[in-house]
């Protein structure tokens, strides 16, 4: 099977999730680096309670890495982490994917 993936300018590819939003892979690093960020919208009631929502960033044990959380102009909300490329394996991919999905749950 074959996806055809177009990437961007900066080299990043993106995929949406039916239910989860937009997961996104975008190289960093001069490609030493690779960057997994799951973008959604921001709900009603997250948005009064914000401060809540973005606490949720740091250090992670549970990823091994920083989780990185962002509210941009539209108010879409990312969630993401940095995977150096001595990272980049198939079972680590999986896992920050899977949790990025749960954190962008905010249960």
């Amino acid at each position: 099977m074959e996806m055809p993936l177009e990437t961007q300018p900066d080299g990043s590819v993106s995929f949406t999730l039916s239910q989860s939003g937009m997961l996104i892979f975008t190289p960093a690093r001069q490609g030493e680096s690779i960057v997994v960020s799951l973008s959604r919208p921001l709900n009603q009631n997250e948005r009064t309670e914000l401060l809540q929502v973005l606490q949720k960033a740091g250090y992670k044990v549970e990823l091994g890495n920083n989780l990185h959380m962002a509210l941009d102009r539209d108010e879409n909300l990312y969630f993401s982490a940095m995977l150096s490329s001595s990272q980049v394996t198939t079972p680590t991919i999986e896992r920050t994917v899977d949790y990025l999905i749960e954190a962008a749950r905010l249960n």
